[in-house]
């Protein structure tokens, strides 16, 4: 049986919290990353948030989302704008998926 935890009085958050090495969501839950990777910038945009649903169907419960902003020139591949990327994590969020968003022109990994 798994019993949920008590957030600690010092974390203020509503959201997820981290207790004696733990994580845990806003419930109290332990929370193990179960995941895998979607590429958000790569390919053609509408299949790729197209995918998100299937995603969520995987029994993931979290995801690395890829973006790259492409500084060298426009491009009309990807995810550029702060609002197509709001979309993709708010479609995760809507999907009980959690986004772990990964900016690769940053890490370029």
């Amino acid at each position: 049986m798994h019993l949920s935890v008590t957030r600690p009085a010092y974390n203020t958050g509503t959201g997820f919290f981290v207790l004696n090495g733990g994580v845990y969501d806003a419930n109290g839950n332990e929370f193990v990353i179960r995941g895998i990777n979607q590429n958000q910038w790569w390919g053609n945009p509408t299949e790729n948030y197209n995918a998100i649903d299937h995603v969520a169907k995987t029994g993931a419960n979290a995801v690395r989302a890829v973006f790259f902003k492409d500084l060298e020139a426009p491009s009309a591949s990807g995810s550029d704008t702060p609002a197509e990327r709001r979309a993709i994590v708010e479609k995760y969020v809507a999907d009980n998926v959690v986004p772990i968003v990964e900016d690769h022109g940053a890490t370029e990994n």
